[in-house]
Parts: structure tokens; sequence; C-alpha cells
């Protein structure tokens, strides 16, 4: 009997569990058939940017090691015409044997020189232009015909330039730059030819240059960007470094008022009042533009005390004024007021006459 209700007991909570994991299914399956739209926000481009961006770098990475100058590897290229191999100072010239019989040497001649039995590979030791000429010997004398090749040991990397352009002012050794300032990287070599111009912003890693444009928004505040270049034999150019800061806001300016008094109703000047602007802190070169009431031009600030005129009494003097840099970076208009009051105060005496 005890083994029947402990039965019984079991089928009822797998029938009750059962009807709950169904209903569990059912509202899981009612919720998948009826799924949420979620709008594809990807933007396209900004991808692509971001992929040529990490490939950039990637290859910047790659050929760290030759801008930095730290490689002795041998490196050739052939020219267009491949008719003329050029290579680097470290590159050296091997000769291989093939199909020859035991006993064959290797003769060779640099340069129209001496000849001389070919042991291992030996270097380039002369710059520009040069010829190699090799020929097989076998035991019995027999004689390859002549082979040459023409080479050219290119020792220089490319020759740098640069242009920029937009909104940038020249400074000692560098460039205030605003927003849409850009720079671009030429370079020539007449060896080898070019393979790719870098850059590299302060101590950051190197990066492409794709079509010889630098990223600029990369700069934040100061920094040094340095520009290098390598050429196909991986000859690398002499680094150029520029200073960049970039500038694109500007701070309003301080109006300074003397003669001027503010009581409850408002603030006063008379023909006595001046103003000036305090010194305003910004790197690039900048100017303070104010006009007066009935002026319809800004005019650029000098410096030292500005005098309001002659006015009409009573009326309402307004000074307008701005800073502006030369990278096109303006502060919002400001506006000072007062009332002009040129009538003195006037003073009566009282006094009494005792009777006698």
């Amino acid at each position: 009997m005890l083994q029947y209700v402990k039965l019984t007991l079991f089928c009822l909570c797998l029938f009750f569990f059962s009807l709950e994991a169904e209903s569990l299914l059912f509202e899981q399956n009612v919720y998948i058939s009826k799924p949420i739209s979620v709008k594809n926000e990807i933007n396209a481009d900004q991808l692509a940017k971001e992929k040529a961006e990490k490939e950039s770098r990637r290859a910047g990475r790659r050929f760290s090691l030759y801008l930095d100058g730290e490689s002795h590897e041998g490196f050739s290229v052939w020219s267009d015409s491949k008719t003329l191999l050029f290579v680097n100072t470290h590159w050296k010239s091997e000769i291989i044997l093939e199909g020859t019989k035991p006993g064959s040497k290797i003769e060779v001649s640099l340069n129209q020189g001496s000849v001389f039995n070919y042991e291992s590979p030996f270097p380039i030791n002369e710059p520009g232009l040069n010829e190699i000429r090799y020929r097989s010997v076998d035991p019995l004398q027999n004689e390859e015909a002549w082979r040459s090749l023409r080479l050219f040991r290119d020792d220089f990397g490319p020759v740098l330039s640069y242009t920029i352009s937009g909104s940038y002012i020249p400074t000692l050794g560098g460039y205030f730059i605003g927003k849409d300032a850009e720079l671009r990287i030429q370079a020539e070599d007449l060896g080898s030819g070019v393979l790719h111009r870098f850059y590299k912003i302060g101590e950051g890693e190197w990066t492409l240059a794709k079509d010889g444009a630098v990223d600029l928004s990369r700069i934040q505040s100061k920094s040094f960007l340095f520009l290098s270049a390598l050429d196909k034999v991986y000859n690398r150019a002499q680094a150029t470094q520029i200073s960049l800061q970039k500038v694109t806001e500007i701070g309003i300016p301080k109006i300074e008022v003397s003669k001027a008094n503010q009581d409850g109703s408002g603030t006063y000047c008379s023909r006595l009042t001046r103003f000036w602007f305090q010194k305003l802190e910004h790197p690039a070169p900048f100017s303070v533009f104010f006009k007066s009431s009935g002026q319809t031009d800004f005019s650029p600030y000098t410096k030292g005390l500005t005098e309001l005129g002659e006015q009409k009494e009573g009326e309402i003097i307004s000074i307008e004024y701005f800073s502006q840099d030369g990278l096109g970076n303006q502060s919002p208009v400001q506006k000072w007021s007062c009332k002009f009051d040129s009538t003195p105060p006037q003073t009566d005496i009282k006094y009494t006459i005792e009777k006698q």
C-alpha cells in the first residue's frame, strides 16, 4: 500500500511538472513568434574607414623595423623593364651551379675587373651601377659562355617633403592647425622607387599614409608628427619631425571698465568712462574685435584704454565684442551696456537766521 501511494505522488508531481513545462514552452513560443524589430544602425562608410585604418597600422607595424633603422637585411627588386636589379647595401650575390659536372667551378668578374673563383655569397662594394659577369668551368676546362647581370646598389632612401592646406598658422618648427587642416606626404626616390609613405604621432605606431594623406583627426592638443618613407629595397627616408598643435576653439575676451557706476537700477557711464580687454590665454595668434553703439562694423582692439566718447544724455550705450584667431575659431559675441549720464549733482546750502 505504501508503495502504491509513493507511486501515485510521483505520477502527480510528474503530471504537474509537465503542465508547468508546457506552459513555459508555450509562453516562450509566443514570445519567439513576435520578435522585437531592431534597426540596423551600422554605418558602412564608418566600417570601411575603421578597416582601412587597421590595415594602415598593421602595415606600419610590419615595416617599423626598417622605419626605425634597425634592419640589416638584404633586399632586391627588378626594374619595371626586368633588365636592372636594384639591391641595397646589405644584399649579397649568390651564384648556384646547376646540372654541372662534379668538380666544376664558377668564375666571376665584377665591373670588368680581374676574374676570381666564386666560393660564397659576396657583397657589392660599389654604390650605383654594377655588372657581375660569371661562368662555370668544368674539370676538363670546358667553359660556359660569359653571362652577366646588371644591378644598381641603392644606398639612399626617398627624399621627403610635405604640403599642408586648410586652416593652419606656421610656428617655429611646426604649425597651429584647425579642424579642416590637411597634410600630405610627398616622396621621391631616383633609385628603386618609393614603396610606401608613413607617419606616426608621438610615441605611437607607424601608420601607412595611403595616397600620402595623414589623418590629423588623431592629433590632440600639442603633438609631434613624424614622417618617413621606404624605397623598394627598404632604404628609409630620414624622418621629418613636425610640431602640431590643434586649436579648435577660443575663449571669450573679458572686458574691464573704469569710471562706471553700478547700482540696483543698472550700470551708468559718462564721457570719462574707459574700457579695455584683459589678455586672453590662447595658444594661436588672435585678435579681439569690438564695436560701440551706432557703429556697423567691428574694429580690431589693439591695446590700452578706449573712450566711449560724447553720447546723448540718458542713451543706452552698448559695446559688442568677440575674439577670433587665424584658424577661423571665433568666440560668441558678448555685450556690455550702460546708460550715459553726464549730469552733475547739485548742492544747496540750507541755513537759518536767528532772531535777535
